[in-house]
């Protein structure tokens, strides 16, 4: 079953009457409805900064309008819509050090299911920070407040991460210090497909999962496998790319320890995926297919014979 998905620019408030057709050169359906357009607050949006809701029924509580709440080291944003799907561009930030992680660094649809991303606060002071919302035909959405700082060491003095290309090495992350070559882009090529990627910690912990932020016109990428407990024993982190354009995409690798994180930098080369065209020469299936149709063949030219011969002996015996 084929789908598909519209799209509604609403420009003012109103109602329209929307005609639908799709049509093949044998045939056509066609049906229409009506669409309700709004414009102003979106008063089914809702947006938690970590545990708290700070945006209910489309309306920012007071305590976030004004940056008076302080917030510790990196904190998850939800954010989602009871009606429909709703484009959310990129977020855009005020504030020193802070960073977006996840779908609101690329922009995303949401939906009743919450978008989940992350809000990396990597300053080394106190300061203002602003986080603002577009929703598309709607109004935008600002929050404010005081971020503090704390980095790795400030978390916990004893925990040092280790990442490397193979289970002995370190050559990402030795020490939770980064490789200056995965501080600016380490390249991958074209025809690389999956990297893997080794973790250990000096004292064991849990993780939530991995983020990834990259350019989705030109990459997708996912990782396949991670796991959520470090310690001594090499974890596993499989990382795959699915390439959907030509181009050069930023890969952006973030491992959440609570408060704090680690990250890394990918460039990963793409070349759009080909459509595979059999020619001179015949496919396995097409095989199979032909051994079939000699089969089906020569069971009925059996039958034929078999019928043939009996009606003979009938008039032989007559």
């Amino acid at each position: 079953m084929e789908s598909f998905t519209i799209m509604f620019d609403c420009i003012t408030d109103g109602s329209a009457l929307v005609n639908v057709t799709i049509s093949d050169p044998d045939s056509f359906v066609a049906f229409d409805f009506n669409k309700k357009c709004s414009i102003g607050v979106r008063d089914d949006l809702s947006i938690k900064l970590g545990n708290e809701l700070v945006v209910e029924s489309g309306k920012v509580k007071p305590n976030w309008l004004l940056p008076s709440n302080v917030v510790y080291g990196d904190i998850n944003i939800e954010i989602s819509v009871q009606k429909g799907i709703q484009i959310l561009t990129p977020v855009q930030y005020e504030g020193t050090g802070i960073k977006i992680r996840g779908p609101g660094a690329t922009g995303a649809f949401l939906s009743i299911e919450p978008t989940t991303f992350k809000l990396l606060n990597e300053c080394k002071e106190a300061g203002l920070a602003l986080v603002t919302f577009d929703i598309p035909y709607y109004d935008s959405i600002t929050l404010g407040w005081q971020h503090a700082c704390l980095n790795l060491t400030e978390t916990d003095p004893d925990l040092k991460l280790t990442i490397g290309t193979t289970a002995q090495d370190s050559d990402i992350v030795s020490n939770s210090e980064l490789n200056i070559e995965y501080q600016h882009g380490k390249v991958i090529d074209t025809d690389i497909y999956v990297t893997n990627f080794y973790v250990t910690a000096s004292q064991e912990i849990q993780i939530p999962p991995p983020i990834l932020t990259a350019n989705k016109q030109i990459l997708h990428p996912k990782f396949e496998l991670y796991s959520s407990n470090l310690g001594s024993e090499p974890a596993l982190f499989k990382l795959n790319y699915r390439c959907i354009d030509d181009g050069a995409s930023e890969v952006k690798v973030t491992i959440p320890l609570g408060v704090s994180h680690v990250e890394f930098t990918l460039v990963k080369l793409c070349k759009r995926p080909q459509v595979r065209v059999e020619r001179g020469g015949m496919t396995a299936n097409g095989l199979f297919l032909g051994i079939g149709c000699a089969a089906c063949l020569i069971t009925l030219g059996i039958m034929l014979y078999s019928r043939k011969k009996s009606r003979v002996e009938e008039v032989s015996t007559v």
